[in-house]
């Protein structure tokens, strides 16, 4: 799943909902643990996913930039 949101929209809960949804429909599927890629040099996305209680995992220095993040969705991992 990819999904993103316009600077412009930015500050009107456009991205949370997102965000919202879909882990709402990840959650559906049976997963317990979510997963993301974001750009490390996008540190406003990565708070904005922090806020949310997602954490970091990992660094992808083979890969430009990225950094992997998770969110445990079952009670035992948080």
């Amino acid at each position: 799943m990819i999904y993103g949101c316009f600077a412009k929209a930015r500050g009107y809960g456009v991205g949370q909902r997102l965000l919202a949804q879909g882990e709402a429909e990840i959650i559906a599927r049976g997963y317990e643990t979510l997963h993301l890629r974001v750009v490390q040099s996008n540190a406003a996305a990565i708070e904005f996913y922090r806020r949310r209680g997602w954490r970091i995992a990992r660094a992808f220095p083979h890969e430009r930039f990225l950094l992997e993040m998770f969110k445990p969705i079952r009670q035992d991992e948080r």
